[in-house]
């Protein structure tokens, strides 16, 4: 089994292996710095909870195949793209971008 699904990631130019990616985000996150000089209590504030950009996304793209991103405003596109990229690492899961 284990052959097979390393011959299937051989033949791919882009797996998503179960990847999920999520964001800290700071309690102040959005002010500006006049918000925080009249309101520095922002700074002690409890953190809002993590963002989760991408769930358990699986997908293959093999050599020669197109493919499209497309969805809404906050989908995850960029996201997506970013980790394809290498730009960013997955919180969980892996990426395997030809055979690296």
């Amino acid at each position: 089994m284990a052959v097979q699904q390393e011959t299937r990631v051989a033949d791919s130019v882009l797996v998503f292996d179960r990847v999920s990616k999520v964001y800290s985000r700071p309690a102040w996150e959005g002010a500006g710095l006049k918000e925080l000089v009249l309101r520095p209590h922002l700074l002690f504030q409890r953190t809002p909870p993590p963002a989760r950009s991408l769930d358990n996304i699986t997908m293959e793209i093999r050599r020669g195949e197109f493919f499209g991103l497309i969805g809404q405003n906050g989908s995850g596109k960029s996201t997506t793209l970013s980790l394809a990229a290498g730009v960013l690492e997955p919180t969980e899961g892996r990426v395997v971008l030809a055979g690296r």
